[in-house]
């Protein structure tokens, strides 16, 4: 994972989710 990858989790778990979606 890259650091802003993880910024956005800590930022908003709900977005991360979307965004794993995304990638993967």
């Amino acid at each position: 994972m890259t650091k802003l990858h993880k910024e956005n989790e800590d930022y908003n778990e709900h977005t991360n989710q979307s965004i794993e979606e995304i990638f993967y």
